[in-house]
């Protein structure tokens, strides 16, 4: 993520700058570009933009807005590492962590209610960043749950069938957004465990890198002024052109990261 924001300042965005400064529009500083990484440090998108760049883009200003999942996801992390040390992994206190997920779920199903109850008032705007992250949260645990239980589901292929198809049912009547996350989950671990995509990271795990860098990468492509003539096209040009830094965020930092996390864990016991 650090090397991604530094990266994306004094490589990507200065690029992009300068396809700017051609067309006539608004560019940068370089204190934009230091306000920008320090903004964002910590995992929180505070700062999207740098500068005026993108600023006539269909996502206006927006330098990399792929990042705002990750603070999310670090909070259901940290909650997850707070569950496993109350002992709620435990195989005979798990019901606590049903009922913490199910608590959520009726919290994430009872959201617009309590928003349009206090419609208006100045604890909105709070109370809808706290609901969008208990929403996120609630996905979250459904998947948690699934390897938590993993041996009490039978999950063969009947089993699998029926969970893609319970979500293409509530998409169809109308109730996904009520059931999503009880629905979701084991959707997409069927769909892993039944599409024939048996060896997709044989040469590396680049889905990292690609959530990291197609964002701004898309936007470069933006700015050339190319009309595209489709959104496949774009989906195909950015493609192209972010594999080969997700391949380099694979070898270089991500692959030698993990490397470094699994001698830390066999220390101990050596």
């Amino acid at each position: 993520y650090w090397i991604c924001l530094l990266a994306t300042a004094a490589i990507l965005v200065p690029s992009a700058g300068s396809l700017a400064a051609h067309g006539g529009q608004s560019t940068f500083f370089a204190a934009d570009q230091m306000r920008y990484i320090y903004a964002n440090f910590l995992l929180r998108l505070l700062q999207p933009t740098i500068g005026s760049l993108f600023m006539d883009h269909p996502a206006a200003g927006v330098v990399n807005g792929s990042l705002w999942s990750l603070f999310p996801e670090m909070l259901c992390y940290g909650l997850l590492a707070i569950c496993g040390v109350g002992g709620l992994l435990r195989r005979d206190r798990r019901w606590l962590l049903v009922t913490f997920g199910l608590s959520t779920w009726a919290l994430f199903a009872a959201s617009p209610y309590l928003l349009a109850a206090i419609a208006g008032s100045l604890w909105q705007p709070k109370l809808w960043y706290l609901l969008q992250l208990n929403s996120l949260l609630a996905f979250f645990l459904a998947g948690a749950g699934l390897w938590v239980f993993r041996h009490l589901i039978p999950f063969g292929r009947g089993v699998r069938w029926t969970a893609v198809a319970a979500v293409v049912v509530a998409l169809a009547f109308g109730v996904y957004p009520l059931l999503g996350p009880l629905l979701l989950a084991p959707a997409i671990v069927a769909l892993a465990v039944q599409l024939p995509w048996t060896q997709f990271d044989r040469y590396g795990d680049f889905s990292y890198g690609l959530y990291l860098y197609h964002f701004p990468l898309q936007q470069l492509i933006y700015a050339t002024g190319g009309q595209l003539p489709s959104a496949i096209a774009f989906f195909a040009i950015s493609l192209v052109a972010t594999l080969p830094c997700a391949w380099l965020s694979w070898k270089f930092i991500e692959k030698p990261a993990l490397t470094l996390k699994a001698k830390t864990l066999h220390r101990p016991s050596a």
